[in-house]
């Protein structure tokens, strides 16, 4: 994610962000509003229910948001915010949405959707 964020940045993006393909909560309206957020707040989050993000954005790189996380654990939304905090960041939360991780996730998103 770094490395994307970091080449769009040198490619002239003035915000970016990245989203999963894990999460099919996710429509144009939750990226237009991050990027929204993005007018005020240096990162923007879209948490996931299980710890973890679905989304991330950034006007300039903050690497410090990638490096030793917990990835895939309940903890990696919790330490990436104290990263933003500690290095005073402005930040912004979206809405809470569920990811697909397992067989079990999408069963469980697909019995939400009435399918």
């Amino acid at each position: 994610m770094a490395a994307a964020i970091a080449e769009a940045i040198e490619g002239g993006a003035e915000r970016v962000v990245v989203i999963g393909t894990d999460c099919p909560e996710v429509d144009a309206t939750v990226v237009e509003d991050a990027f929204e957020q993005l007018e005020s707040a240096d990162v923007v989050l879209g948490p996931a229910a299980d710890g973890g993000y679905y989304l991330i954005g950034m006007s300039t790189l903050q690497a410090s948001l990638f490096a030793q996380i917990p990835w895939s654990t309940a903890d990696t939304l919790r330490v990436t915010l104290e990263r933003a905090r500690e290095s005073g960041l402005s930040i912004a939360l979206l809405e809470k949405r569920s990811d697909i991780d397992t067989a079990d996730d999408w069963r469980h998103w697909l019995a939400q959707q009435g399918t």
